[in-house]
């Protein structure tokens, strides 16, 4: 799953991203791009998010949220 820590607003304007089920996550986006061990990312701008799980099996699934901006 990915899930976001809320919208972007003017008091946060970032927002962190947390996957889980794995043991390697690569993220992508709008300014956005990481992979690694990392569950986490940080990201600054609204759009459509995306994270390519991968297990220690080597079965990997993606997961997509979308980030708003409450100006």
């Amino acid at each position: 799953t990915l899930t976001a820590s809320g919208p972007i607003t003017c008091a946060s304007p970032s927002v962190r991203l947390t996957a889980d089920g794995g043991t390697s996550y690569a993220f992508s986006g709008p300014g956005l791009s990481q992979s690694g061990p990392g569950a986490t990312a940080s990201v600054s701008q609204p759009g459509t998010f995306t994270v390519v799980v991968t297990d220690a099996n080597g079965c990997s699934a993606p997961a997509s949220v979308t980030i708003t901006e409450d100006k």
